[in-house]
């Protein structure tokens, strides 16, 4: 909730983590559920970096069971070869250590519950991986094309019980939850290539942003328009 440099926090700084904070003025932009599993994760095996990989480690093996499940009730078993050989998984995860490992793990979870028609666990799960990440939302107005107006009921009682239960330490401050999310979300800017080239094609951040979020809604709605037909 609060800024690093905050002087609520001063009993919780020390001299081995604190200086290494680069962005001491800006609260986190992270989701509850993001939040304890850094809690969870501290308290069990302190701040090591190779039990984080580790953990991670065990989160992929638990991705490729529950992807093997998912495809081979598909028959497109085939197709877990891409996502075996994907170097992006080696890169991002084991290397940069984000945390979309998590939310592949929680999505997958809740297809295959949906998958076996248990609606309340899968929008359980559902809700843990918007909870980490909340780019997990995007994939709900896909899933509500297949189900019917019950099923769905009972998919939404899951999430949004289980989302308010990950909300209620934050209660007494509402106001600060999301507030660095949405000042991120109005200041961003990729580290990739694209992101270089048309910054240096426009030379203004702000007509970037709104060039990609053009690029977003139009590439989204047409997945949503195909996939519905």
């Amino acid at each position: 909730l609060y800024r690093p440099d905050n002087s609520i926090l001063d009993n919780l700084k020390d001299k081995e983590i604190f200086p290494m904070i680069n962005h001491k003025d800006v609260s986190t932009v992270y989701p509850p559920a993001a939040q304890v599993f850094f809690f969870l994760f501290v308290k069990i095996f302190g701040t090591s970096i190779l039990w984080l990989k580790i953990i991670f480690f065990l989160f992929e093996i638990l991705n490729i069971f529950l992807l093997y499940h998912l495809l081979k009730k598909l028959n497109m078993m085939k197709d877990i070869k891409w996502y075996l050989l994907s170097p992006l998984i080696i890169i991002e995860f084991f290397s940069g250590i984000h945390l979309e490992i998590i939310v592949i793990t929680t999505l997958l979870a809740s297809f295959v519950l949906l998958q076996m028609k248990n609606y309340l666990s899968a929008g359980i799960f559902m809700a843990v991986s918007i909870l980490i990440k909340p780019v997990a939302i995007l994939i709900l107005p896909l899933l509500f094309f297949h189900y019917s107006l019950k099923n769905i009921l009972i998919f939404s009682i899951g999430l949004l019980a289980t989302a308010l239960l990950f909300h209620l330490p934050y209660l007494s401050h509402p106001d600060l939850i999301y507030r660095q999310f949405f000042r991120y979300l109005k200041w961003w800017n990729y580290n990739s290539p694209g992101d270089l080239i048309l910054f240096n094609l426009t030379g203004d951040k702000d007509t970037v942003r709104l060039i990609l979020r053009i690029v977003f809604i139009t590439l989204y709605g047409f997945i949503i328009f195909f996939h519905r037909k």
